[in-house]
């Protein structure tokens, strides 16, 4: 885990020039929410981040393949590793949000 928050950081220093203590901080975050989405049995959880125009908000999301519909269960896909691909409960669909615009989980 330690390995991919120091990739993650680095990811976001170069891609978005955070500095290192902002980009560690948000990596810890995005890697946490990440490690929650793939091991929880509950529904869903709740993510709190900003989105690309600034508004904030929050959505119930998954990974969790059992509460996913069949028809929209993951494809093979590359993930740059910057964003967070989940499952949006209310919405139906899948969303994914960048790793230095999440808030809170």
């Amino acid at each position: 885990m330690k390995r991919n928050v120091l990739q993650l950081a680095w990811r976001l220093i170069k891609q978005f020039g955070l500095d290192r203590k902002t980009a560690l901080l948000q990596a810890w975050k995005t890697c946490k929410v990440k490690v929650k989405l793939q091991n929880t049995d509950e529904r869903g959880m709740w993510v709190h981040f900003r989105k690309v125009n600034g508004e904030e908000t929050y959505r119930l999301v998954t990974r969790t393949l059992s509460h996913i519909p069949a028809d929209q269960l993951p494809k093979n896909s590359k993930v740059d590793g910057v964003t967070v691909p989940c499952y949006d409960l209310f919405k139906g669909a899948w969303i994914s949000f960048r790793a230095d615009l999440l808030i809170a989980a």
